[in-house]
């Protein structure tokens, strides 16, 4: 029962704490600093800004002013148009959802 609880307790606590993220690479270093080590949703408010533009997926050359797939935070889930996801809530994932042109529409976590 003890064991229980003490595993109970230490879950809680990891959640209430929040996971650290750090990204980096082809974002301004403003986003870099803005982002780093921060919860999922801080980040996910400083990432905001980039509504309305493409995200750049892997292979793609990087461009002042996107943001690239590669330097978003983990866990990371791209959600294009009609795109199936699970239902689960995880408060530590990212979630950017696309529209048909690839442009980002919202970034939540989740």
């Amino acid at each position: 029962m003890i064991r229980r609880f003490q595993f109970l307790v230490l879950a809680l606590c990891s959640i209430l704490a929040g996971p650290a993220v750090a990204i980096g690479g082809g974002l301004a270093a403003s986003d870099v600093e803005g982002a780093k080590a921060a919860t999922c949703s801080e980040a996910a408010a400083h990432l905001e800004r980039y509504v309305g533009t493409r995200l750049l997926r892997r292979g793609e050359n990087k461009n002042k002013g996107h943001l690239y797939e590669g330097d978003l935070p983990k866990p990371l889930r791209i959600l294009p148009p009609g795109s199936m996801a699970t239902m689960d809530f995880s408060p530590n994932r990212l979630n950017v959802y696309l529209d048909d042109q690839g442009r980002i529409t919202k970034i939540r976590c989740g």
